[in-house]
């Protein structure tokens, strides 16, 4: 007779808001519910009883929830743009007005290029824009362009435009400003 015994698995309130909280901020797709109890003081439900299996289950859970994508062809997600920023391999172009980043304050390694002059900055030559911007122009090649805004409306648009001028591998941050500040624990409004 093959009998399962019974554990408990002792998951602290504290130990899966961790593992929650961390499994957001590496991009994983969980549920609304999941993403509230992490945000929002932690899982309410008292120990978990289960088998050996059920905890092999909870493992994969954990593994699945981290694997998910830091970017795609379009996005770049809080993860991504950590580490693209940490490893200096980005080109982080905040379309925001120059009032909002004076406001608010700017993501790290950033430079402005408000949306109205995002279509003239792409197609103006490579010394106009280092004078104006104070970097270099993006080349169209490039595949670590990525804008950004107050809340990924903005930067969208950016995205859109630099496409049809010929930067394919642009991308945009659709978190914008808000979820860098709430991830960092700064004033967003």
């Amino acid at each position: 007779m093959n009998r399962v015994t019974p554990l408990l698995l002792l998951l602290s309130r504290q130990t899966v808001y961790q593992t929650s909280r961390a499994a957001i901020r590496h991009g994983a797709a969980i549920s609304v519910a999941a993403r509230h109890q992490a945000y929002h003081g932690g899982c309410v439900n008292p120990p978990v009883y289960g088998s050996v299996n059920r905890q092999q289950s909870l493992v994969k859970s954990v593994r699945w929830l981290s694997s998910a994508p830091v970017e795609d062809d379009m996005n770049v997600f809080y993860p991504g743009l950590v580490n693209r920023i940490e490893s200096g391999d980005i080109q982080l172009i905040d379309v925001r007005e120059p009032e909002e980043l004076q406001q608010w304050g700017q993501i790290t390694n950033s430079f402005n290029v408000p949306l109205g002059q995002v279509r003239d900055a792409l197609t103006m030559e490579e010394t106009a824009f280092t004078a104006k911007y104070g970097r270099p122009k993006p080349s169209k090649g490039d595949n670590n362009i990525v804008f950004h805004c107050r809340g990924g409306v903005r930067s969208l648009e950016a995205l859109q435009m630099a496409r049809s001028e010929g930067y394919p591998m642009a991308r945009h941050f659709p978190g914008g400003w808000l979820e860098w500040a709430k991830e960092n624990n700064l004033a967003a409004e």
